[in-house]
């Protein structure tokens, strides 16, 4: 790894910070709810490819349960061989290519390019629970069956 790729993860690394800690003081967190994860150790991997989300030992596009209230580090892995997104919310629209309820309104999501993955540390919001959606609203890949119930308990 040259110095270049690293300085580059570390700017990834803290714009994402950054951006997250923003989401969370906007949906009413503290931002100390971000600073006690562990960043190092996911609770949750999500694989992303051509055309699902899948956790470990479940099938292919089957409803992920989260607790609410619940702080959580969730890795994304792209393991496909195109870019995937990752959104969270109700009812899609695809003329817009967003959610018309987002599970986080201003939280845009992730774009991963094949091969990257992401984390997300989320404090799961305690007043959203309810069948929810994860999906890759990039044309073609949703309506091919990118998408899986998010299941807020």
């Amino acid at each position: 790894m040259n110095h270049k790729q690293v300085t580059r993860r570390h700017l990834f690394k803290t714009a994402g910070v950054v951006a997250l800690s923003g989401a969370a003081l906007q949906l009413g967190m503290g931002a100390s709810a971000l600073a006690q994860k562990d960043p190092t150790t996911a609770d949750l991997e999500i694989r992303i490819g051509e055309f699902y989300f899948q956790v470990a030992g479940k099938d292919k596009n089957a409803p992920i349960e989260l607790e609410a209230g619940k702080e959580l580090l969730i890795k994304f892995v792209n393991e496909g061989s195109i870019l995937h997104e990752a959104h969270f919310g109700r009812t899609a629209d695809l003329a817009t290519r967003r959610y018309q309820e987002e599970l986080m309104p201003g939280f845009l999501g992730l774009h991963l390019a094949p091969q990257q993955q992401a984390s997300v540390h989320l404090l799961v919001p305690s007043d959203r629970k309810g069948e929810w959606e994860i999906g890759c609203l990039i044309t073609g890949h949703y309506e091919a069956g990118q998408k899986t119930k998010l299941v807020i308990k």
